[in-house]
């Protein structure tokens, strides 16, 4: 047995080098994985941040009211704050930094429902003057729409529930 190892050295050594490279490899895959977690809290965090999240009550109540801010007007900075959000979000998806599954397993409802609002800001943007900056905001959305949750929430007759229900308005602390 010893004489095995005697003559076997080389292999031994790759062995123990491959057993190596393996477990960086391993570990190079849960640092990664670790760090796509921490990209999606923090945005997380953002989105429901007060700040973001006033954003989005102002764009639904303005859009349900048929009064979009115009520039420099009250509101129009907080929409366009939170749109943005979105769309760092949507690029984190497109570009893989974030699991888009777990996106939309955490945002899907809330992506559902600002989707049109969404798109009647881009087009009022357009219509003020002002270019669409947020390209992965409508990939994102579009994602959305097509998402179907296992959770059982989404059947149809869930979903036109989702999409009837008003905002939840804004109390005062």
């Amino acid at each position: 047995m010893l004489d095995w190892f005697a003559h076997s050295t080389d292999l031994i050594a790759l062995f123990i080098a491959v057993l190596g490279l393996m477990v960086s490899l391993i570990t190079v895959l849960f640092s990664v994985r670790h760090s796509r977690l921490e990209a999606y809290t923090r945005m997380h965090e953002l989105l429901v941040s007060p700040e973001v999240a006033r954003g989005r009550r102002i764009l639904f109540q303005t859009h349900a009211a048929h009064a979009l801010p115009k520039p420099n007007e009250e509101g129009w900075d907080e929409i366009n704050r939170s749109m943005a959000m979105y769309d760092t979000l949507g690029v984190y998806v497109r570009r893989h930094i974030v699991s888009e599954r777990l996106v939309l397993g955490s945002w899907f409802h809330a992506l559902c429902a600002i989707h049109d609002a969404a798109d009647a800001w881009l087009a009022h943007r357009h219509a003020t003057g002002h270019r669409n900056p947020w390209p992965s905001l409508t990939y994102l959305l579009d994602r959305a729409e097509r998402y179907h949750s296992r959770q059982g929430c989404c059947t149809d007759t869930a979903m036109e529930t989702i999409a009837v229900m008003p905002p939840v308005a804004e109390t005062e602390t």
